[in-house]
């Protein structure tokens, strides 16, 4: 299950074939491979003249004192994309009252410019509203604790017009608002507009009135007529999700997830991402078959692994298994949704809900298990499981000769069941597959809600299922809690909230059902193993398995040294994924290991700026300069360093992208990101900003799929893979004025198209090191004309940006666009009323010149950045160069304003990277006081009186030229 820093030395020299000896504390070496075929350990013949069937170059890093190595983390029970989509719409979990809910809700609207510019009209026609999403409202938190209502969001005149849909924390119950509901009323088939069609929604509530009127609370299946409605998801949609869990997932050191209600659109976008070699963790689908048809297996192919099966197209260990189902037998308890047998406490006359009728659910089990398909049963309440165990139970006594343990069924959550029932899952090998967080999360009201007796008996009882000799899965069923392996052993082992605390007291939850660190820590790797049919791959470092790690910053199986609240703040320092570096806490410059250029560079980063580093913190030990203005003098400094002392200075022209990218090993980002609410939080999310900006920029320039596009600025090439991967054009070119990033560019682009993905292999793809405005004057290129010409936040670098217009624009197709992410100068204030498609935004620009003080703050600021004040156009001076240079129409010229969007979170990030000393290994405080000081700058740029904006430009040539017809 684990290696300890002592032993783990032994288990991953094997694992690389360069045995190490050394077992001094602190020297033990961490060797993951390089090369994609060393994806399991292997045997050897001896410790110290051991070989590897295919021997790997490995990168060393040394492990620190009490770091730990454990098999990779698996959540049992989650949804991906889910989580992802949770990401980009509005956060509600946590929210006190009705009120809070309304307040995030128009504070998500202001920092969305779409939905500003609708809610600010006077149109009353709301048929084409953007819809509202959000997740995370919890009426149990509330007091008093009500369903809320359709009403209530049209307290706010901002939301009132709005169609609304916001899932309940544990997505058992959706809270519409007046508009979305009469939306759903109106479109949704079958949708029961009176009470005396509620007998026809099986397994689901329309919530109502005295009246009888819906209040806008669907719960369970009554959902589906929203999701009727509701504008159904896209596989760029998708893809953004995914990009956005994978990242949440790595870096808590989950190497394995189970995909918990895949629908069969899913199912598919799963498979094709696996064979495109996109997906960076493994998942094990359960299949949702859709609402209106439970037997739908004739509609999909299983997608079972036979040992480590590679893709088609070799390399890699593939990721996507499909060979279970999800039923979905009962509700929610914070809904009163769970199927019970008694009423509940608080709520007399009331049993929950059976989704899948009682008589039928034994024929559907048979159906599926009769397909060879592993059948997992949603399962909250105690009638629930006890007719999914007689399902089960059923099944198996008709069929002497088959045991549970080859058929693996599974009841996903069992919180609530009947001693008795305890007893039986374990007899017939059922698996639990169990949250513990939903009990430290549910704690505070189940108690209320089913009555102390049936609470302490048979409720979240973990230990009394291992007693009986049953298998744990353990998971999170994220984004209903967080997707964190860590909180979950916590909350296991101590049955207390976050900050200790539990209706009982500081012993836990009827503690009597805590679990001890070694079986928690089983739940979440071997026994999470066995539920999927993979305990001869994973669950355990063991030779044969798969090489996926998890390594903590400490050993939370150590109980003296490590108190359980401390379990809860360990940190994952790497995880490692079919021999891979997925994720790298500490690493100075991270890109993929499967990249071996980016690799050698990062190695070659790491070493001299530890140098550079450590002569600045002598530098600034100097007591008289202590000051700010100090710090920037001394990074000044630091950089002369390095352009005195390179010895080839390409090694160090994409430090920025490498040092910024810390926590994203697989991509080489450079710029300021677009920063939605929820990335604005986490220093973690600097590569998902920087895909969003890009985003934002190709959709205002219209990129489509098959243009001739040229991506000016390009840095190390993630601009241009986005674009090669995402729009497929037909020519591709770039242009980055530094030669080591244009070799990497160049050489990510001839990989990514040697892997022969469908739909780019037409593409002809060109990456030249130059100056821009010398490659636009001779005609490079082969003197191409582009339907698009982007220039991702480096515009304000150009030596002459009015000379780029005008070379851009001759390079540009008839109807093309010219388009910029800049930097633009809030001052003066923009006066022009040539067009209305400038948007302005917040804050408000200053009315008076800015102070001498400030003007030299900025002259400063721009130096270090390596571009001049004078780069920063005002908006009208901006608007007029395109005019005059560019010979663009006003009506074709859009500027949006997004510095609320960028600056805020750009800040937030930088203080974050700032504060996390171990980023920069040991050699950071110049570098961290510095970053810190810059922040501010940014930080002041976003606020009222800053002097610098962030815009989005986009202009668009005359369809006919001048002269033409």
């Amino acid at each position: 299950m684990i290696t300890h820093v002592g032993e783990e030395a032994d288990v991953l020299s094997r694992f690389c074939g360069q045995p190490n000896t050394s077992h001094e504390p602190g020297n033990h070496k961490w060797r993951p491979p390089r090369s994609n075929k060393a994806a399991r350990l292997n045997r050897h013949s001896s410790h110290k003249g051991g070989s590897l069937r295919r021997r790997a170059e490995c990168t060393v890093r040394r492990l620190k004192p009490d770091q730990t190595l454990f098999s990779g983390f698996h959540d049992a029970h989650g949804h991906v994309l889910d989580h992802g989509w949770s990401r980009t719409v509005a956060n509600l979990v946590g929210s006190s009252s009705v009120n809070e809910v309304i307040e995030r809700l128009e504070d998500y609207v202001k920092s969305k410019p779409h939905l500003m510019s609708f809610a600010l009209t006077d149109d009353p026609n709301t048929t084409l509203a953007p819809w509202i999403e959000g997740i995370g409202w919890d009426q149990t938190r509330w007091s008093p604790s009500e369903f809320p209502t359709a009403a209530d969001l049209s307290r706010s005149k901002l939301l009132r017009r709005f169609p609304i849909i916001l899932r309940r924390v544990d997505v058992h119950a959706l809270w519409l608002s007046e508009v979305g509901l009469n939306m759903i009323v109106r479109g949704a088939k079958g949708f029961p507009v009176s009470p005396e069609g509620d007998h026809k929604v099986d397994g689901g509530l329309v919530v109502r009135d005295s009246d009888g009127k819906p209040t806008g609370i669907l719960i369970d299946n009554a959902m589906n007529f929203a999701y009727q409605v509701v504008p159904e998801w896209t596989d760029d949609q998708r893809k953004i999700f995914l990009d956005a869990a994978t990242e949440d997932l790595l870096r808590v050191g989950i190497t394995s997830v189970g995909d918990a209600a895949t629908d069969l659109k899913a199912a598919k976008f799963y498979k094709k991402m696996d064979d495109d070699g996109k997906l960076r963790f493994r998942m094990y689908s359960m299949l949702a078959c859709p609402p209106s048809e439970r037997r739908c297996a004739h509609q999909i192919q299983q997608v079972k692994l036979d040992g480590f099966q590679k893709r088609a197209s070799g390399g890699a260990d593939r990721m996507f298994t499909l060979r279970a189902v999800k039923l979905f037998n009962d509700g929610a308890l914070g809904s009163w949704g769970s199927a019970m047998w008694e009423d509940y406490s608080d709520k007399p006359g009331e049993r929950g809900l059976l989704l899948i009728p009682e008589q039928e659910l034994p024929s559907l089990v048979e159906y599926w298990l009769e397909r060879d398909w592993q059948v997992c049963t949603h399962a909250i309440g105690d009638r629930a499981n006890t007719l999914t165990l007689d399902a089960y139970e059923k099944y198996l006594f008709a069929r002497p000769g088959v045991e549970g343990r080859a058929l693996r069924p599974r009841v996903e959550h069992a919180q609530l069941m009947r001693p008795s029932d305890l007893k039986r899952l374990a007899e017939m090998g059922v698996i639990a597959s169990m949250q513990p967080t939903h009990c430290t999360s549910d704690m505070g009201y189940v108690e209320s809600r089913i009555g102390r007796q049936r609470a302490s008996n048979g409720a979240y009882a973990w230990k009394s299922l291992l007693n009986a000799n049953a298998r744990l899965a353990l998971g999170s069923d994220f984004p209903v809690e967080l997707p964190d392996v860590l909180h979950g052993i916590y909350s296991s082992i101590t049955r207390l909230d976050a900050d200790g605390n539990s209706p009982h007291g500081a012993d836990g939850w009827f503690p009597h059902e805590r679990l001890t660190r070694r079986e928690a820590i089983k739940g979440f790797t071997q026994d999470a193993a066995f539920a999927q049919f993979e305990e001869d791959l994973a669950g355990s470092i063991s030779v044969g398995k798969r090489a996926d790690f998890t390594l903590l910053d400490r050993n939370i199986l150590d109980e003296e040294k490590v108190s359980p609240a401390m379990v809860r703040s360990a940190k994952v320092d790497a995880t490692i994924v079919g021999g891979r570096v997925a994720f790298d806490r500490l690493a100075a410059a991270a890109i993929s290991l499967s990249q071996p250029s980016a690799s050698c560079l990062a190695v070659q980063l790491t070493e001299r700026f530890q140098d550079i580093a450590s002569s600045t913190v002598a530098y600034l030990s100097i007591p008289t300069l202590c000051s700010r203005f100090a710090v920037w003098g001394a990074l000044f400094f630091a950089l002369l360093i390095i352009y005195l002392r390179s010895m080839d200075r390409e090694a160090y022209e994409s430090l920025s992208c490498l040092a910024l990218n810390v926590r994203a090993p697989t991509t080489a980002w450079m710029n300021m990101g677009y920063w939605t609410p929820q990335l604005s939080s986490s220093t973690l999310d600097f590569p998902l900003a920087c895909q969003t900006l890009a985003e934002q920029l190709y959709g205002a320039a219209h990129v489509k799929k098959g243009m001739k596009v040229l991506d000016v600025g390009c840095g190390a090439g993630q601009s241009t893979l986005f674009l090669l991967e995402e729009f497929s054009p037909k020519i591709l070119h770039a242009v980055t004025s530094l030669k080591g990033e244009a070799r990497f560019a160049a050489h990510r682009m001839e990989q990514r198209l040697g892997e022969g993905k469908k739909g780019v292999e037409g593409t002809k793809v060109k990456v030249w090191a130059a100056d821009v405005l010398e490659w636009l004057r001779n005609g490079d290129g082969d003197g191409e004309m582009y339907d698009v010409i982007l220039a991702l936040d480096c515009a304000y670098h150009f030596s002459n940006r009015a000379e780029y217009i005008r070379l851009a624009t001759k390079r540009l197709n008839p109807g093309g666009r010219l388009a910029f992410v800049d930097l633009l100068c809030a001052h003066p204030a923009p006066q022009t009323t040539l067009s209305l498609k400038v948007q302005l935004g917040n804050p408000p620009y200053p009315q008076e010149a800015p102070s001498l003080m400030h003007r030299f703050k900025h002259w400063f600021t721009c130096t270090m950045a390596s571009t001049r004040p004078s780069s920063f156009w005002p908006v009208d001076r901006y608007f007029n160069i395109l005019e005059k240079e560019g010979e663009f129409a006003a009506e074709g010229i859009e500027m949006r304003d997004i510095t609320g969007d960028v600056f805020p979170g750009f800040a937030r990030f930088l203080r974050g990277v700032a504060t996390e000393g171990g980023v920069w290994r040991g050699g950071g405080w110049a570098m961290r006081t510095g970053l810190g000081a810059f922040s501010n700058v940014i930080k002041g740029w976003s606020e009222e009186g800053g002097l610098v904006r962030v815009f989005i430009v986009v202009a668009k040539k005359n369809a006919v030229e001048k002269g033409s017809f």
